[in-house]
């Protein structure tokens, strides 16, 4: 891999960091303070904690393909959180 595509890709995951990690704490935060859905809370915390130690660290641990592939894993488990808290907020009617 050439050296530019190195730091973009490592600079692609650092700004996915800094913009997805907060808002989908407080996305969660806001559904999980409300309903306490263990499920939402475990998935949440498992994608955005597999999403951080990829960008940190997921280059020089994993290399290339398996950062791009656990990157992947985290942000589907990080979906199924947003998802699993949209359906019980539709079930609940919030006006959140």
């Amino acid at each position: 891999i050439a050296q530019g595509s190195l730091l973009e890709e490592q600079t692609f995951h650092l700004i996915l960091l800094v913009f997805i990690l907060p808002t989908s704490l407080i996305a969660l935060t806001i559904g999980c303070r409300k309903h306490k859905d263990v499920l939402t809370i475990v998935l949440g915390t498992l994608g955005r904690s597999i999403l951080t130690f990829t960008g940190i660290f997921g280059h020089e641990a994993l290399g290339e393909n398996g950062q791009r592939m656990v990157t992947t894993i985290g942000g589907l488990i990080l979906a199924g959180a947003h998802i699993q808290n949209f359906r019980i907020c539709r079930a609940d009617n919030c006006k959140h």
